[in-house]
């Protein structure tokens, strides 16, 4: 199957300014040496401090056929070099968060 990365989902950078946007080169997000993929589906990333360290952790919601989920990478470098440790599901009372169709 064909997968998708998150350099995919966030390829460039939008610079805004007064006169006219410009885009910065994407990077790939890795964990470890390898990119954070999934296969082709709806992804929907998000940044914020999950974990109250004052690093950005990536927040990725993924939805494919009738089934989705939320992923979390928390983030162990710093918001200018970060490093993703393995995807968490994120969990509300002992049970993965789904995102269902319908």
């Amino acid at each position: 199957m064909q997968k998708i990365s998150c350099a995919a989902m966030a390829a460039c950078a939008l610079v805004a300014s007064a006169a006219e946007p410009s885009f910065k080169t994407g990077v790939k997000l890795n964990v470890g040496d390898k990119p954070i993929a999934y296969e082709v589906g709806h992804l929907v990333p998000a940044v914020a401090d999950w974990n109250g360290d004052g690093k950005k952790d990536l927040i990725v919601g993924h939805f494919m056929g009738k089934d989705g989920n939320v992923k979390l990478f928390i983030n162990s470098g710093t918001d200018a070099a970060p490093v993703f440790e393995k995807e968490q599901s994120l969990m509300a009372d002992n049970k993965p968060i789904r995102l269902d169709a319908g």
